[in-house]
C-alpha cells in the first residue's frame, strides 16, 4: 500500500518560488530560443530587467544546441521586423499629425469664412475687415499648430528611441556573452535521425511536445554544420536534449529542473500545455512523468544499463514569470513589467508596436490631437479670458464650458474604441482558434456560389468548411476594397483599411491549409 503523492508525485508538485532560482538550490534552468528572440524585440527598459534575471542565474542554466541554431538563424530577421516596426510607428505619427493638422486648418477655414457668418454686418467694409481679421488669426493659428505639432513629433520620436534600444547588435553580444558556455555540444547526424524516428511515434499518439508543429513545418528542413532535421521536430529535439541533460547531470543539479519558453503563451499551441476551457492548468502529464522517471546515464540513441530513477519535477514558465522571479519583484514592480494580456499572443505582441489591436491606433492618435487642438483653444480663451470686459467675459466663458464638454466627448470616444479594439482583438483571436481546429463553427459559413457541388472534395467536411470561410472573407475583402475607393472621408477610409488588414491576416492560414489540400490530393487544379 502506497500513499496518493508516492504513486502519482506529478499531480502533486509544489508551485515555484523566489527561492528556486537561487544559487543555492542549483536547479536547471533551460532557455528556449523563443525567449532569448524576444529579449530582442523589448523596449530597453524592459530588456535590461531580463539580462539581469538571466545574470542571476547564469551558473545554472543549460541552452539546447537546437536553440543556439534556431537563435542564430532568427536574431537578424528580429533585428529587421523590430526596427522597421519602430520606424514605421514613427512615420505614422508624423505623417498622422501633418495631415490632422492640415485638415483642421482647412476646416476652420470653411466654417469661420463662411458669408453667412457675417451676413448680420450690413456694412461691406466692415465684412471685409471681419473677413481679413478672421483670416489673419487662423493663420496664426495655423503656425502655432504647426510649431506645436513639431514639438510633439520631436518629443514622440525622442521617446519612443529612448524606448528602445539603439544598437540591438549590442543587445545580442550581451545576451550571447550572459550565455557563456552553457549552451549543449553538437550531436551527430545519427542521434537526430533517432529523435526524428522517435518523434514521428510520438506525433503520431499526439504525445507532447511538438505534435501541433506537424502540420505548419512537415518537409520544411535545415541544415547546419552538416546536420540536417525537419522542423516539425525542432521542440521534441529540445525535449530529448533536455531528457539527456538532466539524465547525466543526475545529482550533480537540484530536483527541480525549469523550461523557460513562450510557447505556453500562443493559442496556436496546445502541445506543451495542458488547458481547460482556455484556461492554462500546467504541462501536460506525460511530460512531467517522462521526467520524473527519468533515469541516470539515459540516452535516445545508447542501450547502456541505466541507472537510478532521478524523481526530477518539471516546471515550464514564460519569459516574463523567470523575469519576475528571478528578481524577486514586489507586486507594484510586477504591474510596472507586465505585458497586455488583453490580446496576448507571444512576448513580441505584449511589448512591441505591432499588436493585431494596434489597427485603431491610428483612429486613437486622431482623437488625441483633436483633443490637443481643443486645449489649446482653451488655453488661448482663458488668457483673453484675463483682460476681457464683462460682455465679451461671458461670451469666452461659454465657449470655454463648450469646449469642455467636447473634451469629454472626446475622452468618452476613446473609451469607447479602446472597448472596441478589444472587443475585435477577441473575435479575431476566436476566429482564428477556430480555424486551426478545424473550423468547428459552422453557422456563419457561407458556400461559395462558384464550387461545384459534385467537387472531388465534397465528402470532406473539414475541408469544405475551410473552403466556405475563404469564400466568406473574400468577399468580405472584394466589399472593405471597394468602399475603399469610394469613399472620400479619410476617418471611414482609415477605418476601412483596419477592417482589410484584419480579414487578410484571418484568410491566409486558411488559404495555405487548403492548398494543403490540394498538394495532398498532387491535383493540378488551381482552386483559387
Amino acid at each position: 500500500m502506497a500513499s496518493m503523492k508516492e504513486l502519482f508525485p506529478e499531480f502533486y508538485l509544489d508551485s515555484l518560488d523566489v527561492n528556486d532560482l537561487n544559487r543555492e538550490k542549483n536547479n536547471l534552468i533551460v532557455f528556449d530560443s523563443n525567449f532569448l528572440l524576444d529579449i530582442l524585440r523589448l523596449p530597453t527598459e524592459i530588456a535590461e530587467k531580463y539580462l539581469e534575471a538571466i545574470d542571476k542565474v547564469k551558473n545554472h542554466i543549460f541552452v539546447p544546441y537546437l536553440v543556439g541554431i534556431e537563435f542564430n538563424f532568427n536574431k537578424k530577421k528580429v533585428k529587421i521586423e523590430t526596427l522597421e516596426n519602430v520606424k514605421v510607428y514613427k512615420d505614422r505619427i508624423s505623417n498622422l499629425l501633418h495631415i490632422e493638422t492640415d485638415k483642421v486648418y482647412k476646416n476652420l477655414c470653411e466654417s469661420l469664412l463662411k458669408e453667412d457668418n457675417v451676413n448680420f454686418l450690413n456694412n461691406k467694409v466692415h465684412k471685409e475687415q471681419i473677413h481679413s481679421n478672421t483670416k489673419d488669426k487662423l493663420e496664426s493659428f495655423r503656425q502655432e499648430l504647426l510649431d506645436k505639432q513639431e514639438h510633439i513629433i520631436k518629443d514622440l520620436h525622442q521617446t519612443i528611441d529612448e524606448k528602445y534600444s539603439k544598437d540591438l547588435d549590442e543587445l545580442t553580444a550581451r545576451v550571447i556573452e550572459l550565455i557563456g558556455d552553457s549552451v549543449a555540444p553538437k550531436r551527430n547526424q545519427e542521434w537526430f535521425d533517432k529523435v526524428q524516428e522517435e518523434g514521428d511515434k510520438r506525433y503520431n499518439n499526439e504525445t507532447p511536445p511538438g505534435f501541433n508543429d506537424r502540420e505548419e513545418k512537415k518537409g520544411i528542413m535545415r541544415t547546419y554544420s552538416n546536420i540536417s532535421y525537419d522542423t516539425q521536430y525542432g521542440d521534441y529535439i529540445i525535449w530529448e536534449e533536455i531528457l539527456h541533460e538532466v539524465a547525466s547531470r543526475a545529482h550533480n543539479v537540484g530536483e527541480k529542473v525549469i523550461f523557460v519558453t513562450s510557447d505556453g503563451n500562443s493559442t496556436k499551441k496546445y502541445d506543451l500545455l495542458y488547458r481547460v476551457k482556455g484556461k492554462t492548468v500546467g504541462p501536460y502529464i506525460s511530460m512531467l512523468n517522462e521526467m520524473y522517471e527519468l533515469k541516470e546515464g539515459y540516452s535516445i540513441n545508447e542501450s547502456a544499463p541505466l541507472g537510478e530513477k532521478l524523481c526530477k519535477k518539471l516546471h515550464i514558465i514564460d519569459g516574463f514569470r523567470f523575469m519576475t522571479l528571478a528578481n524577486d519583484l514586489n507586486e507594484e514592480q510586477v504591474r510596472l513589467y507586465e505585458p497586455d494580456k488583453s490580446d496576448r499572443s507571444s512576448t513580441r505582441s505584449d511589448f512591441i508596436l505591432n499588436k493585431p489591436y494596434v489597427n485603431f491606433e491610428n483612429q486613437r492618435d486622431k482623437i488625441r490631437l483633436e483633443r490637443l487642438i481643443t486645449l489649446i483653444k482653451i488655453k488661448r480663451l482663458e488668457e483673453k479670458l484675463l483682460n476681457a470686459d464683462s460682455e465679451e467675459s461671458e461670451i469666452l466663458s461659454q465657449r470655454i464650458r463648450n469646449l469642455e464638454l467636447d473634451l469629454r466627448t472626446l475622452d468618452s470616444k476613446i473609451r469607447r474604441l479602446n472597448r472596441r479594439a478589444h472587443m475585435m482583438g477577441k473575435e479575431s483571436e476566436r476566429t482564428c482558434n477556430t480555424t486551426e481546429i478545424g473550423l468547428e463553427r459552422q453557422s456563419n459559413l457561407v458556400l461559395g456560389e462558384e464550387m461545384d457541388l459534385n467537387h472531388k472534395y465534397m465528402s470532406n467536411t473539414e475541408f469544405m468548411n475551410l473552403w466556405g470561410e475563404y469564400q466568406r472573407l473574400s468577399r468580405l475583402i472584394d466589399l472593405t476594397r471597394n468602399q475603399i475607393d469610394i469613399s472620400t472621408d479619410d476617418l471611414k477610409i482609415q477605418e476601412l483599411l483596419d477592417a482589410l488588414q484584419t480579414y487578410e491576416q484571418i484568410i491566409q492560414p486558411i488559404r495555405r491549409k487548403i492548398e494543403e489540400y490540394r498538394t495532398e490530393d498532387d491535383s493540378e487544379e488551381d482552386l483559387f
